[in-house]
């Protein structure tokens, strides 16, 4: 992932992991997770641009939920809205 702006010389910087990244944006991801896993093993076709879990994933202990009025408003089920990620399961 390259991070921009940064105060580096060149205005931004790589990080190679979520760690790295935390590094250099660190009020970003507070609550995300790393999956060293391949994409295909997490996602279905992420070949052809379907980013959708293959499985429902257990949010980390502590992350944020999804507020009620915005659930609602997405069409978002209670479970689906505990799916960590921008992709929520979906059955």
């Amino acid at each position: 992932m390259t991070w921009s702006p940064t105060s580096a010389q060149n205005c931004s910087a790589v990080a190679t992991s979520l760690e790295e990244f935390r590094k250099v944006a660190s009020q970003f991801e507070v609550g995300g997770q790393q999956l060293d896993q391949t994409p295909g093993s997490v996602l279905q076709g992420p070949d052809v641009q379907r980013f959708e879990l293959r499985q429902a994933m257990a949010p980390k202990a502590g992350a944020p939920t999804v507020p009620t009025d915005v659930r609602k408003l997405l069409g978002w089920s209670e479970q689906e809205a505990r799916t960590t990620g921008a992709y929520p399961f979906r059955r």
